[in-house]
């Protein structure tokens, strides 16, 4: 859970921090990508520098306002311009900025007698990642953001780094669990209400997805009175309660007369359709045996065609 001295450390940083990282984990549950999703949002709200990062773009059916700022690459604050160098090459390297034309000139001189420097080998790459804080949601270790991490290690070991997870964490300056708490989303709601920081309509909204979706619809018993109360909070911030549609991506859907090499339908709606199609067979078998059972005890019945009349009764 989250201490007030958990909470004053956050603050402290987010004083002296004006470019604020947050990373989440590829392929996320809807809970904590609307979890980074809102923490993005209200770091925005608070004026500042904030940049949403996951190592893939998430699904789009997950329908999360402000997803789309989702970026996979972090490399691309600075402008790298190489070449192929030799001593001979280079005498001088100066830049000046054209008054008139309001463009930056950066100029090679070489040594007297040696050949120009050739465009063809002049390149261009965004480079260097530089952040005053970063948070990390849901990640079981670093290397779990993948490029996002490999070649930025320095990144993460110069600046403070705030983990946000459902169990305790073994990076970060701060290290916050969702234990006792019915979501992740719950708790980060938490944290932002006790920062301070205004929710804004789609940030609360997402916050609510969030709870929505890790609750099933409030019927779990991880629902507690905090979560309702929570819930309540949001929705008085703006948020609007979206029906879930993507419960069937939570577990594993069986359903009888599926094989389980085949892929299960995504929505509700296929589902129903495609199980209909599967119990069609099976109908008509059933109906085939009771039409035989009716025929059957039509013909037991007197005046039926295999009636036996009893040997008390005489014929003439």
């Amino acid at each position: 859970m989250i201490s007030q001295e958990d909470i004053r450390q956050i603050q402290s940083l987010l004083e002296n921090a004006r470019t604020i990282f947050v990373m989440v984990t590829s392929d996320p549950s809807i809970d904590q990508l609307a979890s980074a999703v809102a923490i993005h949002q209200a770091l925005q709200t608070a004026g500042k520098d904030a940049r949403l990062y996951s190592p893939e773009i998430p699904r789009d059916d997950f329908d999360l306002e402000g997803a789309d700022a989702i970026k996979t690459e972090v490399g691309n604050q600075n402008l790298t311009i190489s070449f192929d160098y030799s001593e001979e090459a280079v005498d001088k390297v100066s830049y000046h900025i054209g008054e008139e034309t309001n463009k930056f000139y950066l100029t090679i001189k070489p040594k007297k007698g040696a050949e120009p420097l050739s465009t063809d080998s002049v390149e261009f790459a965004y480079t260097g990642a530089e952040a005053d804080l970063v948070f990390v949601i849901g990640a079981v270790q670093l290397e779990s953001l993948e490029q996002l991490y490999f070649g930025y290690e320095n990144l993460y070991r110069d600046t403070p780094v705030v983990s946000i997870n459902s169990f305790p964490a073994t990076y970060g300056t701060v290290k916050l669990s969702t234990s006792g708490a019915g979501s992740m989303s719950e708790m980060v709601a938490k944290i932002i209400q006790d920062l301070g920081i205004t929710l804004n309509s789609e940030a609360a909204t997402n916050l609510l997805r969030g709870i929505d979706w890790a609750t099933d619809s409030f019927q779990s018993f991880t629902a507690t009175a905090e979560t309702f109360e929570m819930a309540a909070a949001l929705m008085r911030s703006g948020a609007r309660r979206i029906k879930p549609q993507d419960q069937l991506m939570r577990e594993p859907v069986e359903i009888s007369g599926f094989k389980d090499e085949e892929e299960l339908p995504q929505s509700a709606q296929e589902i129903t359709v495609q199980a209909e199609k599967r119990r069609e067979p099976l109908d008509r078998e059933i109906q085939s045996k009771q039409r035989k059972s009716e025929r059957k005890d039509k013909k037991s019945q007197r005046g039926g065609l295999d009636f036996q009349p009893s040997k008390d009764v005489s014929s003439k």
